[in-house]
């Protein structure tokens, strides 16, 4: 099944979910690609090209290294936010497979402004990259057919859903919703093994984290831990063998007891718990 599979030996189906992107996009473009005729474009044009080449090295490495693991890799890219790009991968793999063990939602998207600065569409972008996202991956996996169920779903959410930050109301609001899908009945039946949100700390940059080297000094001197890549998925995989409820906070805190307050005792991070 799926929670045996997570440790070694299985199928990995990752969906890159943003648009635009595609298998080419793993190619390295030559440098000649940014100029235009009248010469180099501005800065902000070569920070995107220069992020997209970082991205597509950054998506090879994990596929690379996943490859290593596991029996097989693929790797698709879809909008998440479009319900037949999704329906689309969830069949394919379906029948390459014959089944689909379960999904881990992690997509997500920021746009940083105070409420006052922030404009509808910015706000629903970061919204619906979480939200609909997760519908569009629930919705697509319930309709099975004959196939087994997926055994999980589980969302990736952040502390910020739980205790806000400055800036994100709209990513703030789109994990609060998380919480909310995965505590919803209609929710739990679609999937006979589990449906849980996870609203994550910090995770470091290293482990595949958001934190700049600005944000890690901030966190540091308010006293805040980061998540390290074994610790976090330590976590992770217990919570999702032992955990029952649907809504899970998980912060790291150094020399920790690693069993406080949750019935996952193998998580490498201290989680502690909010709503139940």
């Amino acid at each position: 099944g799926g929670r045996v599979g997570l440790r070694g030996g299985c199928a990995l189906i990752l969906l890159l979910a943003a648009a635009g992107w595609g298998t080419e996009s793993l190619r390295e473009p030559r440098a000649a690609r940014v100029r235009t005729r009248v010469g180099l474009p501005p800065p902000a044009e070569i920070e995107a090209a220069a992020s997209r080449i970082l991205a597509a090295r950054e998506i090879r490495a994990t596929l690379d290294a996943l490859g290593r693991v596991a029996a097989s890799v693929r790797y698709h890219a879809a909008d998440v936010t479009d319900p037949d790009a999704v329906r689309g991968v969830v069949h394919d793999v379906r029948t390459r497979h014959g089944r689909l063990d379960g999904i881990v939602h992690g997509a997500g998207t920021i746009d940083d402004r105070l409420l006052r600065d922030k404009d509808p569409a910015s706000f629903a972008r970061v919204f619906a990259t979480k939200v609909d996202g997760a519908r569009h991956l629930a919705d697509a996996a319930a309709d099975h057919g004959e196939a087994p169920a997926p055994d999980f779903l589980v969302l990736f959410g952040s502390v910020a859903g739980v205790f806000g930050n400055r800036g994100q109301a709209d990513y703030a609001a789109a994990n609060d919703a998380l919480d909310t899908l995965a505590a919803t009945p209609a929710w739990s039946r679609r999937f006979p093994g589990r449906v849980v949100a996870i609203d994550w700390g910090p995770w470091a940059a290293e482990a595949g984290g958001m934190v700049t080297p600005e944000l890690e000094r901030m966190y540091t001197s308010r006293g805040i831990p980061l998540i390290d890549a074994d610790g976090g998925t330590a976590a992770f995989l217990a919570e999702l063998a032992h955990g029952t409820v649907g809504q899970v906070v998980l912060l790291a805190e150094d020399g920790a007891d690693t069993s406080e307050g949750t019935n996952a005792p193998e998580a490498g991070t201290a989680p502690e718990r909010r709503r139940g």
